[in-house]
């Protein structure tokens, strides 16, 4: 009973007191204010440490897309008329996502010119595409002996290359090139470390085994006969053959390697029982709109392996019609010329072929 007159009184107390009771209204108010700021910037820090962590795992999603981006150039530029140049060839998506190429770039690397051409294709994965027409052509100034070098911009930022110097005219002493290397991510990828690295164990001049192409015919190539490669692996006897290999130069000093007509091609084989060896010389090849022709008018022809630039090389001759047995024999590659100033001979590793009558 007094304990219950002791809180009527506390009451009374309290209400009669305005200032006591607006003191507890307005503590209480502060504390709502203040649990509701926490509580805002609380929330608010969760937000922002979610944003950022969405933007971290895109931002590494796009590094690693990026990455796995392997898209291959197979392309040729060549010479339209003064104001234009075209390109042609095919692009490879070997990669596990889809490729949006953007851009084409081309250089004229005598004159120092250079532009672009929009693009805007998509390579789904896996899959190839044969790119050529108005598409490709791009406004820029060029003259007839001019060098021309190209290249891709995917819509990730990867530069599709194919660190080749195109010679790209009909009747131009020199050879044109048609194959082109291309990485997405560096432009030298782990197969051209590695392509680099296998070189210098047998020299300077490393050889590409994948780009190994030829063309045959049972009689004699006439001068600008228009030439077909294929990938093969066989030698008829009687044919006339021409050889496609893909040099580049790894000279640690970085000189031009010109390589001159001592060049050539050989191919151990048996004859009676003894060994012998036929030659197939070097030989030029001129590119006319993307067609390929021999030149067999060009009695020395020469090649200029540019450091770290593949370089296609042609070797022309018949294959010897006493080879016996038919089977499989090696081929070699023998270069000889000037590495800068100096001469430098090296003999290739080449391939081994199929002989078939």
């Amino acid at each position: 009973m007094l304990q219950t007159l002791l809180i009527r009184k506390s009451i009374r107390k309290l209400s009669s007191n305005k200032g006591g009771f607006s003191s507890i209204v307005g503590a209480i108010f502060a504390v709502l204010v203040i649990i509701s700021i926490t509580s805002g910037i609380f929330v608010w820090s969760i937000n922002q440490n979610t944003n950022y962590n969405n933007a971290v795992r895109q931002s590494t999603q796009a590094d690693i897309d990026r990455l796995n981006e392997q898209a291959l150039a197979n392309i040729t530029a060549y010479r339209i008329n003064n104001n234009v140049v075209g390109v042609k060839g095919s692009l490879q998506n070997a990669g596990p996502l889809a490729v949006t190429v953007e851009t084409l770039w081309v250089v004229d690397t005598t004159s120092n010119q250079f532009n672009f051409s929009s693009v805007n294709l998509t390579l789904n994965a896996g899959s190839q595409r044969t790119v050529s027409g108005s598409m490709l052509n791009v406004s820029l100034a060029n003259s007839l002996n001019d060098n021309l070098i190209c290249w891709f911009i995917t819509s990730r930022g990867n530069t599709i290359s194919q660190y080749s110097l195109v010679l790209a005219n009909a009747g131009n002493a020199n050879v044109t090139n048609v194959y082109q290397y291309g990485n997405t991510t560096n432009n030298r990828g782990g197969d051209y470390a590695t392509y680099a690295n296998v070189s210098q164990g047998i020299g300077l001049i490393g050889f590409d085994f994948k780009g190994f192409t030829i063309v045959d015919s049972a009689t004699d190539f006439a001068n600008h006969s228009q030439i077909t490669f294929r990938t093969d692996y066989s030698l008829r006897t009687r044919h006339y053959i021409v050889f496609h290999a893909i040099l580049t130069n790894f000279d640690p000093a970085h000189s031009n390697y010109v390589i001159n007509a001592s060049s050539c091609v050989y191919m151990l084989f048996s004859q009676l029982g003894a060994v012998k060896f036929g030659i197939f010389p070097l030989v030029s090849v001129t590119n006319e709109e993307g067609s390929f022709f021999i030149n067999k008018a060009i009695t020395n022809p020469t090649y200029t392996l540019v450091y770290e630039q593949p370089k296609d090389v042609y070797f022309y001759g018949q294959v010897d019609n006493n080879i016996s047995p038919l089977g499989v024999y090696p081929l070699n590659i023998m270069v000889f010329g000037k590495l800068g100033s100096n001469d430098y001979g090296q003999n290739v590793p080449f391939v081994s072929m199929n002989v078939v009558s």
